[in-house]
């Protein structure tokens, strides 16, 4: 298959007209049984990560995921209003919340949170600490969205200066 490379070295291939259309009648019938394509989304701004962040949370209607890869990302959360969103969540909507993080001030907040609501309780996991520099924030919401974090300078806790790039 004959392909173009750019200046930037991103490959590109050509696609037929026949394929186009082929490609469309099958994004209709999708979409008339409620199946979308998923869409992928490379955020960059810092201020941009953080209220898409928070606001999947505070649409969550179901079910929520959150895994955390240390001690930091943990505090980070907590500055940010993470941990005090999925408690709402969880409260309020009676959105099952599953936390996984290595930490145990994690586990004490989450069992005092779980102490006092007469809501759903939110699940913790321990997990161990993540100890290569390379790692990410997972969140997954309803089982439809999900965004993945980044974690550049885990040593930071403040949320920004932390962050990397967000899908």
């Amino acid at each position: 298959m004959h392909h173009q490379v750019s200046e930037q070295g991103q490959v590109f291939f050509p696609v037929t007209s026949e394929k186009l259309n082929k490609d469309d009648k099958g994004t209709r019938d999708e979409k008339s049984r409620g199946l979308e394509e998923p869409t992928i989304r490379i955020i960059r701004n810092k201020a941009e990560i953080e209220s898409t962040y928070l606001q999947l949370v505070n649409q969550a209607r179901e079910q929520i995921l959150l895994i955390l890869p240390s001690m930091n990302a943990y505090s980070r959360q907590s500055k940010i209003g993470m941990m005090d969103a999925l408690m709402r969540a969880a409260a309020s909507r009676g959105v099952s919340v599953s936390i996984l993080a290595p930490d145990h001030n994690a586990r004490d907040a989450i069992h005092a949170f779980n102490s006092s609501s007469r809501g759903k309780k939110i699940d913790y996991k321990s997990i161990l600490e993540a100890t290569t520099s390379g790692t990410v924030t997972v969140l997954v919401v309803d089982r439809t969205s999900s965004m993945i974090i980044e974690v550049q300078n885990d040593a930071s806790l403040n949320f920004s200066e932390a962050t990397g790039v967000a899908t």
